[in-house]
């Protein structure tokens, strides 16, 4: 009993080790690939409004880059690989945000006349920055097919942002008269389009989870050209836009000069009215691919000699 158990151990032994090299022969085969690449589409900010008082909505806007990668592949057949992408690069774009807010509050004339104030607006806020951004994705190819899913660190760089209120309206309720007045020099009138610089609302940095799904074309022996759609979405950023704040987007001061009744309208960042805020991305990349080892054929002692390019976009390396 004890020999044939020995033996059973044996031969699993044997199992395993041949199924080891087996593996190991299969997985032997790579390719090693370095790319240059040009990134165009979309980008925007998720966002949603942490006040009733309005309505804020994204607007698409462009982005454009360039990158650097290293790229490999362990094949387990001759038509399946993975491995990982390791890259770095360096874009431009703009982001929009629009929408709607009404302010109410209550001052006083300079008579000491109690003024109830109703202010609606309409408005869109831009911003621009360079960005940089380094990624470790893990990377599939099916054939000609190719995907890669993994995580993305996006810093921005000089990020700037303007505030544009398309259309304001001031509307001043007199209780004592039980009139109201609108748009008018005594109440405080704000000329449109009114533009300010702001601060940006652009994370100080971001981690994003990106895709990319593409398709490869052999040109060379060494080359290969190939095209992806790619999209990136925000999953953590470090920095949160100021919530609940209280403060009016449009505010009507008081009258300091009984001689020349005119309020000063002033205009403040949107910040407050924004609840959260996520980067989204999206578009299609273009790139070209050269290898950065001799080609081989596929040994083994296991199979027979074989040629490894039946992955026709790719190079199986030893």
């Amino acid at each position: 009993m004890s020999q044939s158990r020995s033996l059973e151990i044996v031969n699993i032994k044997k199992i395993a080790c041949l199924l080891l090299v087996v593996f190991c022969t299969q997985v032997s085969a790579h390719n090693s690939l370095i790319g240059i690449g040009i990134r165009g589409g979309g980008q925007m900010y998720l966002t949603s409004a942490a006040s009733t008082t309005g309505d804020i909505n994204s607007a698409i806007g462009g982005v454009g880059g360039i990158d650097l990668r290293y790229t490999f592949h362990g094949f387990f057949t001759d038509r399946f690989g993975m491995g990982f992408v390791v890259g770095a690069g360096l874009g431009y774009g703009s982001t929009k945000i629009k929408g709607t807010n009404t302010d109410q509050y209550t001052s006083y004339d300079y008579l000491l006349n109690r003024i109830e104030y109703t202010v609606d607006s309409k408005f869109h806020q831009t911003t621009k920055f360079t960005q940089a951004n380094a990624s470790l994705m893990l990377a599939f190819c099916f054939g000609n097919f190719t995907l890669n899913i993994g995580p993305r660190f996006m810093m921005p760089i000089s990020p700037s942002s303007t505030l544009t209120f398309d259309e304001v309206h001031i509307n001043a309720y007199y209780p004592k008269y039980d009139v109201t007045v609108r748009d008018q020099l005594i109440t405080g009138v704000l000329s449109t389009p009114a533009t300010q610089a702001v601060s940006s609302l652009t994370p100080t940095y971001d981690v994003l989870l990106g895709a990319e799904l593409g398709y490869e074309w052999n040109i060379t022996d060494k080359t290969s050209l190939g095209i992806q759609l790619f999209a990136d979405i925000s999953v953590w950023n470090p920095k949160s836009p100021i919530t609940n704040n209280q403060s009016p987007i449009i505010a009507v001061g008081k009258i300091a000069d009984a001689l020349n009744p005119v309020p000063t309208v002033t205009t403040n960042t949107i910040d407050g009215k924004i609840e959260s805020l996520r980067y989204l991305d999206f578009g299609l990349r273009a790139f070209v691919a050269f290898s950065v080892v001799k080609e081989q054929r596929y040994n083994s002692r296991i199979h027979p000699p074989r040629d490894t390019r039946k992955h026709h976009n790719r190079y199986l390396w030893w």
